[in-house]
């Protein structure tokens, strides 16, 4: 994470900031921070730790002292009830990663479901269609299958809890009442999917060994998709590279989805020509 030189925060320094818990892996400063620098912008983007505990009392900090902000996990869920708007996505999604504050409200956004998107056309992977296996239910899952739905991807959601899938699988068959949502508890998956997207924490550093699935199931896809970047090529990834899928980490997601919050934030869009000295510096960080 870039360290920030505080003594050049002034009173008229626009602060914008990603909450989350842990927070100390976020690489979100070294996009938003660099793109100010960019811009020749009087702004600054910080990472504040805030658990979950502590959430519901650090709203009227940053509704006061902020501009913007985003969320990471564990809050993209929780953020909603102290919200004051919420884009339709945002809501269908049931999560929250980007907030804009204007005149002391906080509005919420999805921005996730972009990035994620961007992942695959970086890659050059069209994934249209294709039949889809999501490990996890959380506010994560949602966004990806919203976005794979719309790309007429045949989906199933698979998680420990089926009370918990079922509840996702019932928004989202609501949003889309065209296609087919299916719901698989994790022991009973088959190796029948071409895309597998894990949607969750595990293969997060420091638990960079343990994959969410087997290679039996790994093996038979094409694809993999792995929303972790810490590290960035988690044991799922490894496993599935040797197995020749094409795999795509988070690394992608968290660049465009944080390019388009700074257009949210700002009303406006971000030139390719500003955007692309900032991704290559930020792709050549080194873990």
């Amino acid at each position: 994470m870039k360290t920030i030189n505080t003594t050049e925060i002034t009173s008229a320094t626009e602060l914008y900031a990603v909450i989350g818990s842990p927070i100390k892996h976020s690489r979100s400063p070294e996009i938003h921070n660099p793109l100010y620098d960019e811009m020749g912008l009087d702004r600054c983007y910080l990472a504040f730790h805030i658990k979950p505990e502590d959430l519901a009392a650090t709203i009227p900090f940053l509704r006061t002292n902020l501009k913007g902000f985003n969320i990471t996990i564990p809050h993209k869920e929780a953020i909603i009830p102290f919200l004051d708007e919420l884009e339709p996505r945002a809501a269908v999604c049931g999560a929250v990663n980007t907030v804009k504050i204007e005149d002391g409200k906080l509005k919420g956004y999805n921005t996730d479901g972009y990035g994620f998107v961007m992942g695959f056309t970086e890659a050059g992977i069209d994934v249209r269609g294709k039949k889809t296996l999501i490990l996890g239910t959380g506010g994560a899952s949602r966004v990806v299958a919203y976005e794979l739905l719309a790309l007429g991807c045949e989906v199933t959601l698979t998680n420990r809890t089926y009370e918990k899938a079922v509840k996702v699988q019932s928004v989202l068959q609501a949003a889309f009442p065209d296609r087919t949502v299916r719901v698989v508890l994790t022991d009973d998956i088959k190796p029948e999917y071409e895309l597998i997207v894990n949607t969750t924490s595990v293969g997060m550093s420091p638990g960079e060994d343990v994959s969410p699935i087997g290679e039996d199931i790994i093996a038979g896809a094409s694809i993999l998709y792995d929303i972790v970047y810490t590290p960035p090529e988690t044991a799922f990834l490894r496993i599935g590279k040797a197995c020749g899928c094409q795999t795509v980490n988070g690394a992608s997601m968290l660049f465009y989805q944080g390019i388009r919050s700074q257009e949210i934030w700002m009303d406006m869009p971000i030139s390719e020509e500003l955007r692309a000295p900032v991704y290559r510096k930020y792709q050549g960080k080194k873990e």
